[in-house]
């Protein structure tokens, strides 16, 4: 009797496995389509770019993105990059540009470094090992 009751249970738990999961992964059309209108519209489009914030010779770009914020008249964006140059190079010629556009530099190490024009113009490039070169953001800010 007490096999039929286990062999009972086990076949009203084995009954219920399966079926439709808890959580939808799926992405909604509407998302999708968010999507696709996203990349149509030139996510990766560096046009807006300044010419304080310029990317390295090689680059290799994944994400570019720029706003206007009509509230403060301030643009910003951000550029990421990957490089066959080391993190060392890019950060020094990063820092080379910033300095003749007339940029003082405020933070610097080995991973990263800020330079700025009060709250005119600033700019922050931080690179990073990847491979046998270098992963890149660049985050830049202006207003009028």
């Amino acid at each position: 009797m007490a096999r039929m009751i286990v062999g009972l249970g086990l076949a009203a738990l084995l009954s219920a496995c399966g079926g439709k999961p808890a959580v939808d992964n799926t992405a909604t059309a509407t998302e999708t389509r968010a999507a696709e209108i996203l990349s149509a519209n030139g996510s990766n489009d560096c046009k807006k770019n300044p010419d304080f914030a310029p990317v390295y010779t090689d680059a290799k770009i994944s994400v570019c993105s720029s706003a206007h914020f009509d509230a403060t008249g301030k643009d910003a964006g951000t550029v990421s990059y990957s490089s066959a140059a080391a993190p060392a190079v890019i950060l020094a010629w990063s820092k080379e540009h910033a300095a003749k556009a007339g940029l003082a530099e405020r933070i610097s190490n080995d991973k990263m470094f800020s330079a700025g024009e009060g709250q005119k113009r600033t700019i922050m490039v931080m690179a990073l090992p990847e491979g046998s070169g270098s992963k890149v953001t660049v985050n830049w800010g202006k207003a009028p």
